[in-house]
């Protein structure tokens, strides 16, 4: 062997154990400069190594073939798992979805390619088991630094950002956390999360104290432990120091899937010790009724919760209203009481609660906000911004008037306010979580529920990978009118599995699972470092059962991975013999490590680029991020990375329908209204057709596009066509959610069809919670006629030229009255041969449009404007324009009289036409353009 592929040998397992241990500090990684910074940056950092390592795999193989992995068949099980993925989403609606992911979760078959890859690198290099545990020790280092990180969080200690790296360990300020600083988050950015990752931690690093005192066990654990190397001493302090610090973090995450994990997982723990030394048996059944003892604890004090919450609820709300007008007992809701007569029905209590000022200060305040906003949030705003005060005290959190308020809209999580709860979260609102939330499962229910709905419809490959949000609006219901939470994952591991990859993706999981749990337990039963094996099996058996409730995240895959990889490991390769190799040998040998060398480096230099610079500095730009100067180059940054594109269409979208009044606004008053709406538009047409090509069922995109486009109707009728094309698209993707429902109210609105739009709304009113239910009237009596809104007019008269024409100047030569009361009065006739305007034909003409009372709202003869040519027939105009064009020929002047159902109807043009105002037109024909376009 060369010197070369000697020195390969000799360092090249060193280099990959580097970069794998690299890999340990993942859930450390923050990249607050992007979108979704806890999960973009453990992302590519992640990617960025394997990369690394599994060049440096590749260049080790061609020097020692030694290092191929044995046959095992957990790396064979893991990889027909990750190919059952693969299959489903290639067999997906969305298969750039499903391999890709998305900027929020970056969780798709690519991710379970590179999970592969370090699993069978890691179990073909790392072949001693001393290599291991020295890498498991790395791994609870950096998972001690997340739990220590998360104790400053609870004491409002927060880390910066050094020389202003993109990404560092960092720890948020409460007001920017996922829980708004309630619960502990740190580096994972979620207190279920971290609490998940810690657990496995914590199980791993008694494992391994356990593991040293069982090896080097001499006489007493005391005598051990001063018999250790200061390496061991240091660790076992460290560790033990770490430990508690986790298991404090997760208390105060409040993670309830967490604790039940941790609870089964030290049974498993208990049983196997009493199994494998029976000395150790009564502390199992110990074990066993202080456990039990716990849980009846827990029990009876959510009982008591309870009742003190039901108690405080009665004397509340009797405060308020006379105790004759309830039946027998007062509801927790007061829309939904009993079996559809809901107290909504009772006019007395609607009329006391309508009275009672603070009520409507709620509502108005909730309102204004734009969300719905849980009580201490809710009390906080209102505090801080002095909008009200209570008669007693200042405090409006858990006041009467706030209870009452929660109690009237359907919202009763007051359990916080009973007195055991409140001694409770003297602990920490992270510890008082689980007894405020109590058994409240949340939406978990209705996630697996649809996962099995979903699994019905598509039980052989599922509905693909990262595609479960197209089941979640699938079976979205109207009362569900919050849409909180987005479900995107179904809350359970094996019926996320099912849902997304059919029955055979879920059997090879369950395959996987019990193959790991079979290998634990053999090698607990063969009493060799019987202690380290028992609690790995405790941390692997939590993982699962916290699955049951909860989905994982990269941090959490490690965790599972590095025990996956443990268990694979292959046999330690013997000494090599050295063979004498001939100058011929050694040339070709030399030549194949050489090249091999240098594809490998060029390959990850290009995947590096490809895959982690690029999205990395797409992931800084993706809207809402960056700071584009112009909607063209918004869209030019959400296209930097295409596979990861539609979060930032999505969310231009949503930007545009904020800020394009505003865009087209300003656009007319530099002259260039025409040239930016034409622009505008363009754009959202490549954007949306670009998504639906990616995601066609993706149902947010098709929402906030038809809401964009219904927006722009104002300017354009054929924007209500467009609309609606979509709306028949939603009503497949989701016929019962609250997000269709809306748009197709403002169509009915914007089309006049006032009896159509009642129906609907009254379909609103009946599921909209309280504070919502009125909001369509006021644009239901504009329909209606029944109420003309104030408007502010831009008239623009002050800038119309005096030689143009005028409003007093209506000298005609004769009328005609069309169908649906357009008139058109001309004003000079036609030569007779003059070419006719008519569908399909590209009219230039010049016009100027006046509201009755002569205001000029638009006009060809304004500054920086010029003739209007478009094609006709192609609902490109209103209609009342379009219809009196087809009477003129070219070199016709005609005054036009336009009634509002032909032109903007009861919606109007923000600040240019009022809801319900007939228009007026003169136009001269300047020109007529065949084009061969036939259009009836």
């Amino acid at each position: 062997m060369s010197e070369i592929r000697l020195n390969i040998n000799k360092y090249f397992p060193g280099l990959i154990f580097f970069g794998l241990s690299l890999i340990l500090f993942l859930p450390l990684i923050v990249s607050p400069e992007t979108v979704f910074p806890y999960v973009v940056g453990k992302s590519l950092w992640f990617r960025g190594i394997v990369y690394c390592v599994a060049g440096f795999y590749l260049i080790l193989l061609t020097s020692n073939k030694s290092y191929l992995p044995d046959k095992n068949f957990l790396i064979l099980i893991f990889a027909l798992f990750v190919l059952i993925q693969a299959i489903s989403g290639i067999a997906s609606s969305s298969p750039v979805n499903s391999f890709w992911s998305n900027w929020e979760r970056m969780e798709g078959v690519t991710d379970y390619f590179h999970w592969l890859i370090i699993l069978i690198v890691s179990s073909s290099v790392l072949r001693k088991e001393k290599s291991w545990i020295k890498l498991l020790k790395i791994n609870t280092y950096a998972g001690f630094i997340v739990a220590f990180l998360g104790l400053l969080e609870f004491f409002n200690i927060v880390i910066p950002i050094f020389f202003g790296l993109d990404i560092f360990p960092m720890v948020v300020n409460p007001e920017e956390s996922y829980t708004l600083g309630e619960r502990v988050e740190s580096t994972i950015g979620n207190p279920t999360y971290i609490a998940s990752y810690l657990t496995l931690i914590s199980f791993i690093s008694i494992g391994l104290m356990l593991r040293e005192f069982q090896v080097n066990f001499n006489k007493s654990l005391k005598n051990t432990f001063l018999n250790f190397e200061l390496g061991t001493k240091i660790f076992i302090l460290l560790s033990s120091t770490g430990t508690l610090i986790s298991i404090w973090t997760i208390l105060n995450s409040g993670s309830r899937a967490s604790l039940i994990g941790i609870v089964i997982g030290t049974l498993f723990a208990f049983l196997m010790l009493s199994l494998t030394i029976n000395s150790l048996g009564k502390y199992f059944y110990g074990f066993f009724i202080l456990t039990g003892s716990l849980i009846i604890l827990f029990l009876t004090t959510n009982i008591l919760i309870e009742s003190q919450r039901n108690n405080l609820k009665d004397e509340i709300v009797k405060n308020y209203i006379p105790e004759n007008l309830f039946g027998n007992e007062i509801q927790y809701s007061f829309t939904n009481f009993g079996a559809g007569d809901g107290y909504n029905e009772n006019q007395e209590i609607t009329n006391i609660l309508n009275q009672l000022e603070f009520i409507k200060i709620f509502q108005d305040t909730e309102r204004s906000s734009g969300t719905f906003m849980d009580m201490k949030s809710l009390s906080e705003y209102i505090k801080e911004n002095n909008i009200y005060s209570t008669p007693l005290s200042n405090e409006i959190y858990c006041s009467d008037e706030i209870i009452l308020y929660f109690w009237a809209t359907d919202r009763y999580s007051f359990r916080e306010c009973t007195q055991m709860m409140k001694i409770i979260s003297k602990f920490g609102s992270g510890f008082s979580y689980p007894f405020k939330s109590g058994f409240n499962i949340g939406n978990r229910q209705y996630a697996w529920t649809i996962a099995l709905k979903g699994f019905a419809s598509n039980p052989i490959l599922g509905i693909g990978p990262e595609n479960f949000p197209i089941l979640h609006y699938k079976y979205l219901e109207l009362d569900m009118n919050d849409d909180s939470p987005h479900l995107d994952r179904a809350h359970n591991r094996i019926l996320h599995t099912l849902a997304t990859t059919g029955i055979f993706g879920a059997i090879i999981l369950i395959a996987l699972w019990v193959t790991i749990m079979t290998i634990i337990t053999k090698k607990i039963f063969n009493k060799k470092n019987n202690f380290f094996w028992i609690l790995l099996g405790s941390a692997f058996l939590s993982y699962i059962t916290s699955s049951m409730f909860m989905f994982s995240v990269s941090s959490t895959y490690l965790q599972v991975i590095l025990v996956v990889s443990l268990l694979s490991k292959s046999s330690e390769i013997k000494e090599i013999k050295e063979n004498k190799e001939n100058k011929e040998e050694r040339f070709t040998k030399d030549a194949i490590t050489f090249v091999v060398t240098i594809i490998s480096l060029i390959s990850i230099i290009l995947l590096i680029r490809s895959f982690i610079y690029i999205p990395f500095s797409a992931a800084k730009l993706t809207p809402p991020l960056g700071e584009p100067g112009s909607v063209i180059e918004m869209q030019e940054n959400i296209n930097k990375f295409p596979k990861l594109s539609n979060y930032g269409r999505q969310e231009m979208f949503y930007i545009l329908l904020r800020d394009y009044e505003s865009m087209l606004s300003l656009s007319s008053e530099q002259g260039k209204f025409s040239e930016n709406y034409n622009t505008l538009k363009n754009l959202i047409f490549q954007e949306y057709s670009r998504a639906v090509e990616i995601e066609p069922d993706n149902f947010n995109i098709h929402f906030s596009t038809a809401s964009l486009f219904l927006g722009l109707s104002k300017y354009e009728a054929d924007n209500l066509n467009q609309a609606n094309e979509i709306l028949k698209t939603m009503e497949i993707l989701s016929p019962d959610s609250v997000q269709t429902l809306e748009i197709k109210i403002r169509l009915a609105l914007l089309r006049n069809m006032d009896v159509e739009a009642e129906k609907l709304i009254i379909k609103w009113r009946n599921a909209m919670p309280y504070q919502f239910k009125n909001f369509w009237d006021e644009n239901l009596a504009i329909a209606k006629g029944e109420l003309i809104p104030e408007m502010e007019i831009d008239c623009k008269n002050d800038q119309y030229p005096q030689d143009a024409p005028q409003f007093d100047d209506s000298n005609l030569l004769y009328t005609n009255e069309l169908e649906d009361g357009v008139i058109v009065g001309i004003k000079k006739e036609a030569l007779e041969d003059a070419l006719n305007v008519l569908p399909g034909i590209i009219v230039k003409m010049n016009y100027t449009g006046w509201l009755p009372n002569g205001c000029i709202f638009d006009s060809s003869y304004l500054p920086g404007m010029s003739p209007l040519s478009f094609l006709l027939g192609n609902n490109k105009a209103i209609p009342g324009i379009e219809e009196s064009l087809i009477t003129l020929k070219k070199g016709s002047i005609a005054r036009i009289v336009i009634p509002p159902e032909k032109a903007y109807g009861s919606n109007g043009v923000s600040g240019l036409i009022p809801p319900n105002s007939p228009i007026y037109f003169e136009v001269e024909i300047l020109d007529v353009e065949t084009t061969g376009v036939k259009i009836d």
